[in-house]
């Protein structure tokens, strides 16, 4: 896409060129828009580069990556882009995200990363992400979750890691927003134990999907409020292998 492509367009706040065949983006694509809704998903791109947002940082809210073929998220990748709310970047086949990529994104609510081949977490990555309520981490190849990896997102409400391969859920890797959090959803993972802290931590929680895992039912579905004693009781299994499975 070339230079100045929207440069006589002042007033163009949203844009949707998704499902092209675009593979390179320039630096003043977007100077001349006041864009705060740009989709680019389903494309060609192979490389991020920040400066393809330079001339709308101040305006961006909602950025749609989906579907490309980006390898690399580096360091401060989004440093300049604090004013957004919504980055979908789920579906690249990243081979690296920096341990400090997503650094500045302070105003973020809703973080997707489903379906990136995801196999461990830095648990620098939510950092500062105090107002994030949404996290789609669904269809990667995440194994673990170390302590604190989400403490840092207190307004936490809905944490979606389903098709994982986890074998264990644990009070500690949620920290301090296991008091916000209102739905897991971790259905279809290889989880043998879990953490009943979760249960008496998470007074917020009206959503916990296991189903399709090791030590649960294949139908787990916990909705409340409900038969908390009997959600409990079907947990036994889980609960007696978590300490001694991790």
């Amino acid at each position: 896409m070339p230079d100045f492509t929207f440069r006589n367009n002042p007033n163009l706040a949203s844009l949707d060129v998704g499902g092209n065949r675009i593979f390179e983006l320039s630096e003043n694509s977007f100077t001349g828009s006041a864009l705060t809704h740009l989709d680019v998903d389903s494309n060609r791109l192979t490389d991020f580069n920040p400066a393809w947002f330079e001339s709308i940082n101040q305006t961006l809210r909602v950025l749609d990556i989906f579907g490309n073929n980006l390898l690399n998220l580096n360091s401060n990748g989004f440093a300049n882009l604090r004013g957004i709310t919504t980055l979908i970047a789920g579906s690249n086949p990243f081979w690296n995200i920096a341990h400090d990529a997503f650094t500045g994104l302070e105003a973020i609510e809703t973080l997707s990363l489903s379906q990136c081949g995801i196999t461990a977490m830095a648990p620098s990555w939510f950092e500062g992400m105090s107002s994030l309520t949404n996290l789609y981490l669904q269809d990667n190849n995440i194994g673990f979750l170390p302590d604190g990896i989400f403490n840092s997102l207190t307004s936490l409400r809905s944490l979606t890691i389903t098709d994982n391969n986890l074998r264990f859920l644990g009070a500690a890797a949620f920290g301090t927003s296991l008091a916000s959090v209102q739905n897991i959803l971790a259905s279809r993972n290889r989880i043998r134990a879990f953490d009943s802290a979760i249960l008496d931590g998470a007074d917020n929680l009206q959503w916990l999907m296991l189903n399709g895992n090791i030590c649960t039912q294949s139908d787990f579905v916990l909705s409340m409020p409900g038969d908390l004693d009997g959600i409990r009781q079907s947990l036994t299994r889980c609960f007696a292998n978590f300490g001694s499975d991790e």
